[in-house]
């Protein structure tokens, strides 16, 4: 599709010409939202302890130890706590869908794109944690240029999992409505992306490169502190007259000397041989916890879809609108897990095999589809 008529999403936002029932808004799920908030401030809070600390050094008192700028640094949380509070209270992130387009107005950026500029929305799952919890998000390609700078540099529209809706409900939802806007089927189920191992560092490069390095760096300010000491000290043991001609850290050198280059030397440099490798170790536990890779099958996922519409003439539109509700289900049947009823009445679930979401959510989306592919809504 290389040309359109379509006028930008952007300024047709902006104009009079869609009727209220024409505009979709999804909310976002406000509780993940504000539990997000009150963990970044929580972990904010803590690095108030040793301030303390670090405020009594820069007048003039000892200085505190590593552990202490540690702490500190949890500050770093407060104003991402504040952010998530300030989209929370503003009911961010919004999605809007219009006949012409979607949009997403976040906390700090806002993303659009023209239905005739984008593909149909694709499911990603993906394991993040060390709990292996499984993340979605679904995407559409970009193929126009009626779309915001973001996507458009990325050429994908990415939707994250955080609206009350399940993001395979709007993902289906989406996809029908860029149907009915550019043609195509408006009953198609969702796709879901094959799982792909993220590229990390140079293409076609999988060991950590600058880990190694550097752990070599390292290494060689390590032997440099004991071969050439501007002191004697212990047997891999530097003393403090070599460290600091090296470069360690000093409050009245750094403050009163101007010697700022200390707050870079400092980390290269290493009491003893216990200190660099503890220092080695966990570096290369940081850096080489990517190789590690699990051999588990991907888990199959399945996707309810309407049935196809009758060859039939389509019934005129009903005079009234339908809401669909949100239905109910006993324990143990709101999950993802495709249950199979055994011959002796017993409920087990299919191993490695789920359904997009939570039975009532898939109900509910496919109750949705299935009146939208009968051409009989209001």
């Amino acid at each position: 599709m290389t040309s359109s008529s379509v006028p930008a999403f952007g300024r047709r936002m902006a104009g009079p010409a869609f009727a209220p029932s024409e505009i979709k808004v999804y909310q976002p799920n406000l509780s993940k939202q504000w539990r997000l908030c009150a963990l970044a401030m929580v972990f904010g809070l803590l690095g108030l302890l040793p301030l303390s600390k670090i405020l009594h050094w820069l007048s003039g008192g000892p200085m505190p130890d590593a552990q202490t700028f540690l702490a500190a640094s949890c500050l770093l949380f407060i104003p991402f706590g504040i952010l998530l509070a300030i989209g929370a209270m503003r009911g961010l992130p919004r999605l809007i869908v219009t006949p012409y387009g979607v949009k997403v107005e976040r906390i700090v950026v806002t993303t659009w794109a023209n239905w005739d500029s984008i593909e149909p929305f694709v499911l990603k799952t993906a394991h993040a944690g060390r709990f292996n919890k499984q993340v979605q998000s679904a995407y559409a390609p970009v193929i126009g240029s009626h779309v915001s700078k973001g996507p458009l540099r990325v050429k994908r529209f990415i939707l994250p999992d955080h609206f009350q809706t399940p993001i395979g409900a709007i993902a289906a939802e989406l996809n029908a409505a860029r149907a009915q806007a550019v043609g195509g089927d408006a009953s198609a189920p969702v796709a879901a992306a094959a799982p792909q191992e993220s590229p990390v560092g140079l293409a076609e490069f999988k060991l950590p490169w600058v880990t190694f390095a550097l752990l070599i760096i390292l290494v060689a300010v390590f032997t440099f502190e004991n071969m050439f000491p501007l002191a004697p000290g212990k047997e891999l043991a530097p003393s403090i007259r070599t460290l600091f001609g090296m470069g360690a850290l000093s409050r009245t050198a750094v403050l009163s000397g101007g010697e700022w280059y200390r707050l870079f030397t400092a980390p290269l440099l290493h009491a003893n041989f216990a200190h660099i490798a503890g220092n080695g170790v966990a570096l290369l536990l940081g850096g080489c916890s990517g190789l590690l890779h699990s051999t588990a099958a991907p888990e199959q996922i399945y996707y309810l879809r309407p049935p196809a519409p009758s060859d039939a003439a389509p019934a005129a539109p009903a005079g009234a609108s339908v809401r669909v509700g949100h239905p109910m289900a006993d324990p143990g049947l709101d999950t993802p897990h495709i249950m199979l009823r055994q011959p002796d009445h017993r409920m087990s679930f299919y191993a490695g095999s789920r359904w997009p979401s939570a039975m009532p959510d898939l109900v509910a989306a496919l109750v949705v589809q299935t009146l939208r592919a009968s051409g009989k809504r209001g």
